[in-house]
């Protein structure tokens, strides 16, 4: 099984980051679903890890405006695309499977 290069993952996202959400329809449609069923939570803090261009992530943001949200992609131009779109989270760029935040943070 070959290796993956999230070097590469990482740029190509980048690339499609400004047609990403023209393309992401099931992916709109589970965010839906998932902002359905916690809607009834109050967290203090939000992770969204695969943030995308954070289109799910600022609607997260918006439902709960007393939680410090942040929205992790490997992907910078998702990071870049997401803060060009005037997302009000805090954009962290990093692998999923090495977060830069505490354990149980």
């Amino acid at each position: 099984m070959a290796e993956v290069n999230k070097f590469i993952i990482g740029k190509r996202f980048s690339r499609a980051a400004g047609q990403y959400d023209n393309y992401s329809g099931l992916h709109r449609e589970i965010g839906a679903a998932l902002i359905s069923k916690i809607s009834n939570l109050q967290p203090a803090r939000v992770l969204d890890i695969g943030m995308g261009t954070g289109l799910l992530t600022d609607k997260i943001a918006s439902l709960y405006r007393q939680a410090q949200v942040y929205g992790v992609d490997l992907a910078w131009g998702m990071l870049k695309f997401a803060k060009e779109r005037g997302v009000k989270i805090h954009l962290v760029r990093a692998d999923a499977e090495k977060l830069p935040f505490k354990e149980a943070s």
